[in-house]
């Protein structure tokens, strides 16, 4: 009876299918998961540039724009377009828009990216979630235009 089971082989054919399709299955959830991430880390840094860029004109006239804190969330979450559904970007703003400062208007950006690839989540981003961040800076014109205009 073993000596007809050992010339059997019927069913090795699926047996080294799945063992060969493993490896490439992981790659490719890992390449998914890979791609999705620097898309993710590539919109951060873009809303971080809306975000001063927003800064550096609404700093320029804060009583014109409302609260600049909210005009500036505004902005980067705008930036992200349909992707902020699920990233929920955080701006900062470091400079709290001084009229009189000739420094520069950094905004910070933190997001909460989902790793939602099977297994290549897991490898990629070691747990469910990864908190991207990103900063960009630009000139206050808040001090240029109160310099042309005499302060108003």
């Amino acid at each position: 009876m073993t000596r007809l089971l050992r010339n059997d082989e019927r069913g090795a054919v699926s047996a080294e299918f799945i063992i060969a399709v493993m490896p490439f299955l992981m790659l490719f959830f890992v390449a998914s998961q890979y791609s999705t991430l620097a898309v993710a880390r590539t919109l951060t840094q873009h809303a971080a540039f809306m975000g001063a860029r927003a800064a550096m004109v609404v700093c320029a006239d804060p009583k014109g724009a409302g609260n600049p804190r909210e005009t500036i969330q505004k902005a980067v979450t705008l930036s992200y377009g349909p992707a902020g559904a699920f990233a929920k970007p955080v701006a900062s703003v470091s400079n709290n828009c001084n009229k009189t400062s000739q420094d520069l208007v950094t905004v910070d950006v933190r997001s909460e990216f989902p790793c939602s690839v099977p297994l290549g989540g897991r490898l990629i981003c070691g747990g469910p979630k990864l908190t991207l961040k990103a900063s960009a800076s630009m000139p206050n014109q808040g001090s240029v235009i109160s310099t042309i205009y005499g302060g108003k």
